[in-house]
Order: structure tokens, then C-alpha cells, then sequence
């Protein structure tokens, strides 16, 4: 029985799946290679190889709609500081006077 592609397919996801079937497999038979497992799994999609999967999969990224990114523009947020600046620590000026008890 095969399953059906999702329309918005992922590849990462695809090839997350093919390692934990060959996992499987190789606890059943340790001689299995990825591409076994790779070719299980386009199987089950309907595809007679792992490359015809990954060629669907790669046709459906290009044919899909751009996804819509935000707009650039000012940030409503004012930015946050990096780091507290050296004059205004706290810090320093207690180095500068323990220095000075020192020599």
C-alpha cells in the first residue's frame, strides 16, 4: 500500500525517515545500506527510486508559491543594548580603588 506525497513534501523530513528505517532494517539485517532504506521508503510513496522522490520533491519546491516574507521597514521596537557600557559598570570603579590600596 502506498502513501501519498504531502503537497508541501520535505526533503530533511524524507531523509530523517530513511535513517531510522535503516536502523530498523539493520537490526534485522546489519548488511543494510541507506540506500536500501531510501528505496523503501519512495516505495511506499509510489516512486520506483529514491532519485525519482527527490526529483518530485525538488519539482514541488520550485512550482510552489514564494512564501511572503515580512515587510522591511523601521522597527517599532527600539534596540536593546548589546552591553552595559564600561563607565556606567559599577565594576570599574571599584577596580580603580582597589588598585590604588594596593600600590
Amino acid at each position: 500500500m502506498s502513501r501519498s506525497l504531502p503537497s508541501r513534501a520535505n526533503l530533511e523530513h524524507l531523509r530523517n525517515e530513511a535513517k531510522q528505517r535503516l536502523k530498523t532494517m539493520q537490526a534485522q539485517d546489519p548488511g543494510a545500506r541507506l540506500a536500501d532504506a531510501q528505496l523503501a521508503i519512495a516505495r511506499e510513496y509510489g516512486f520506483a527510486s529514491w532519485r525519482r522522490l527527490k526529483a518530485a520533491v525538488d519539482e514541488q519546491d520550485r512550482s510552489a508559491p514564494a512564501r511572503p516574507t515580512p515587510a522591511a521597514g523601521p522597527s517599532t521596537r527600539s534596540p536593546r543594548p548589546l552591553a552595559t557600557p564600561i563607565s556606567s559598570c559599577s565594576c570599574a570603579s571599584t577596580r580603580s580603588a582597589t588598585s590604588a590600596t594596593t600600590t
